[in-house]
């Protein structure tokens, strides 16, 4: 397997005031696998009873690391690296976030064609 073109990824969202918030990748494309090597996380504006990150393969999710009582404007990150198959997604929940928390998902890896 080659790995072929980096990977980056950036997402962002308001939190609407849910018990959990969830913050997902596209789904891996046809064809394709994506090398995880570096996923960092942060609340930008209130600390939150836990972070949790992982797999989401069809409706299940898979949690490879949790973070419990992570602090506001504190980076948490994984490290580890891991392999996305086609048609799985990256999975990052935040809980207990407050209404209008700023959530941050940023991904680093590389893609490979399979």
């Amino acid at each position: 397997m080659k790995l072929e073109a980096p990977l980056f990824i950036s997402l962002r969202k308001a939190s609407a005031n849910a018990t959990d918030e969830y913050l997902l990748s596209r789904p891996v494309e046809r064809g394709q696998q994506w090398r995880v090597e570096l996923v960092s996380c942060e609340d930008e504006t209130t600390a939150f009873t836990y972070l949790r990150i992982g797999i989401r393969r069809g409706g299940i999710d898979a949690w490879l690391e949790e973070e419990k009582t992570p602090s506001a404007g504190t980076r948490y990150w994984m490290n580890d690296p891991f392999w996305l198959a086609e048609g799985e997604r990256l999975v990052v929940r935040f809980n207990g976030t407050t209404l209008g928390d700023k959530l941050a998902v940023d991904v680093k890896g590389a893609i490979a064609r399979v």
